[in-house]
């Protein structure tokens, strides 16, 4: 499998061209047989499925915003998590880990 990636400026918008190059010798009965199917699956993701991706996320900031509203919603829930299971849960996370239990840890 090959890829090549070229950055290309239409009309004063930067983008990029994007082809592969994929070779396959199917081994079973089963693989000879499906080999139409994922050509035409694989048509349809380069042609019609990553064209319209790219042009729903042509507004960069709307998919960063989107990425860092759920990673902080998803750090803030596993901080918590982990905060309960130093306080009341036994430090489970932290003797799987190989370490003391949290109230067993020196102040110093």
């Amino acid at each position: 499998m090959n890829f090549d990636i070229d950055a290309v400026n239409r009309n004063n918008n930067e983008g990029s061209n994007l082809s592969l190059e994929m070779e396959y010798e199917p081994q079973s009965p089963l693989a000879v047989l499906a080999t139409p199917i994922l050509t035409v699956d694989n048509a349809l993701a380069l042609k019609v499925l990553l064209p319209s991706v790219l042009l729903e996320s042509s507004d960069t900031t709307v998919p960063l915003d989107k990425f860092r509203s759920l990673m902080g919603s998803l750090y803030g829930i596993a901080g918590l998590l982990h905060a309960y299971d130093l306080l009341f849960g036994g430090s489970q996370l932290l003797v799987a880990a190989g370490s003391p239990p949290f109230e067993s840890l020196p102040l110093q």
